[in-house]
Parts: structure tokens; C-alpha cells; sequence
């Protein structure tokens, strides 16, 4: 098992990162939204955050544990992405990019459009071409790719086999809540660590099945007649969930933004 943690970065300090060192996690990954301290404290509602964030990369590269920066992108932030990698570069392990959808207080006219998707798949292709994984080690998390003809990799892993969640990883959220991601939304919660233990949850048969009995039958709308179906399992489950209200139906795929462009030429 590999443990990852997840962090806004207002808490890292030299107690919690003794803590981290002492538990042996896999990577620390801390949140930054902005490439300012207007864009990224706006965004996370906490005056003096964006500062935070960039002290507690410091302080785990200090200690040599391995930091990563997660970015969420949306309309407030898209044009702040070199300034965020410029702060970051040959400071962290790897930068993950991600798109931002409707859960929680995220509001829907800061969706990307299909244009800006594919503009951010384009800044990932160009920045894995221009630096080495030493240098940054960007990618796009599970929300941004599938099966591209023309951007070859842009995700973690060059071959897309559907979304992992409840399959390969979980997650567990503070309050002790289990999703397969944990990105899901809240009506993908499987139970609670602090009222069942974690293995249970893991084993049980009903428990993520949404994922672990797809069928092709649960495919949606350009999903269905799509070659890579089977495997793709319809994209990331939570864009899917959040815009349509459905898992195995996610609208922002490359591949069919690709197809439509050539089939309309």
C-alpha cells in the first residue's frame, strides 16, 4: 500500500511533517491554486494561505520528504499556470493538474469550456516535452486525457484503463469518510472508518459498484459507441458524476473533442 496525503498546506509545520516522516508516506501533496497570493487565496477563502502553501514546500524539500503541488483548474486560474510553474519548478516531485467541476461551493460558470480543456492538455503535453521529470514532473490527473490522437501523454500512466477508484485506490477523507476517490462527491461515501474498520469496507461486496460491476450497459450518450468503452469505462467518475449526474459518461475527453473537430472538417 502506498499512502499519499493530501494537504492545503496551512498545517504543515515541524511537528506534522515529523509526523509524515515518521508514518513513511508515499507523497505529500499540498494544493496550489494560484500563481499569486490574490488569485490563490481567493480561491481558498483564507487570507495568507497562498504564503503557507510555498513555506510548506520549502520546509518538506527541506527535510528531503516527497512533496508534490496539485493544481486545480478553472476560469479564475487558467492563466496563471506558468506563473505556477515557475514558482514550483525543481522544487517538488511532480505537479499534478486537474480540472475543477461543480462540488461543494465551486460554482459552474468557472467551468472550463471544451476549448480551455483542451488548452490545458496542450500546456501538459508541451511542458513533459520542454522539461525533464527531474526538472517537473508535470502530468494531468484523472481528469484530463483518454486516448488522444494527437497528445500521446498527458496522464500519470501513457495508457488510460478507466477510472481506479474503489479498484486500486481509495481514499479517506478527515472526518474518516471512504470513497473510491477522493474527489468523488459526497453521495459516493462507502462508510466510515471511525464506525467500521477500513478492510471491511474494502471487502465488502456491495461497496464500490459502481466501479468494480461496469458492464458496457452503463456507458451514456457519446460513450456508447466509442471503441475504447470497455476500458475507458467512460472517463473520470467524478467529472461524470458532477456534470451529468452519472458515473461512465464524462463529457471532457480528448478523443472526442478530437473526433468532432476532424469530423467537421
Amino acid at each position: 500500500m502506498q499512502v499519499s496525503v493530501l494537504s492545503n498546506g496551512l498545517l504543515l509545520n515541524q511537528k506534522t511533517i515529523a509526523q509524515l516522516r515518521s508514518v513513511g508516506v508515499y507523497a505529500i501533496a499540498i494544493s496550489l491554486d494560484g500563481g499569486t497570493a490574490q488569485t490563490h487565496d481567493t480561491i481558498r477563502g483564507i487570507p495568507g494561505s497562498f504564503e503557507k502553501c510555498l513555506s510548506g514546500l520549502e520546509a518538506l524539500k527541506k527535510e528531503n520528504l516527497p512533496a508534490t503541488i496539485i493544481t486545480t483548474v478553472h476560469k479564475g486560474n487558467l492563466s496563471e499556470l506558468p506563473l505556477i510553474r515557475d514558482l514550483i519548478i525543481g522544487k517538488t516531485k511532480a505537479w499534478q493538474i486537474q480540472i475543477a467541476v461543480p462540488i461543494g461551493r465551486f460554482p459552474r460558470e468557472y467551468i472550463l469550456s471544451k476549448e480551455e480543456f483542451y488548452a490545458v492538455a496542450l500546456f501538459i503535453a508541451a511542458m513533459k516535452k520542454r522539461y525533464s521529470a527531474r526538472e517537473l514532473a508535470v502530468m494531468g490527473a484523472h481528469s484530463i486525457g483518454y486516448h488522444s490522437q494527437v497528445l500521446r501523454n498527458t496522464m500519470v500512466s501513457p495508457v488510460w484503463n478507466g477510472c481506479q477508484a474503489g479498484i486500486s485506490v481509495l481514499g479517506i477523507e478527515s472526518d474518516g469518510s471512504i470513497k473510491g476517490c477522493l474527489s468523488l462527491p459526497e453521495s459516493f461515501v462507502e462508510g466510515n472508518i471511525r464506525q467500521r474498520p477500513l478492510a471491511d469496507i474494502w471487502e465488502d461486496p456491495s461497496s464500490f459498484s459502481y466501479n468494480r460491476d461496469f458492464s458496457r450497459t452503463d456507458l451514456k450518450d457519446q460513450c456508447t459507441t466509442c471503441r475504447f468503452g470497455k476500458t475507458c469505462k467512460g472517463g473520470c467518475t467524478t467529472v461524470s458524476a458532477s456534470l451529468t449526474g452519472a458515473p461512465h459518461n464524462d463529457p471532457y475527453c480528448l478523443y472526442h473533442f478530437e473526433s468532432q473537430i476532424l469530423n467537421s472538417e
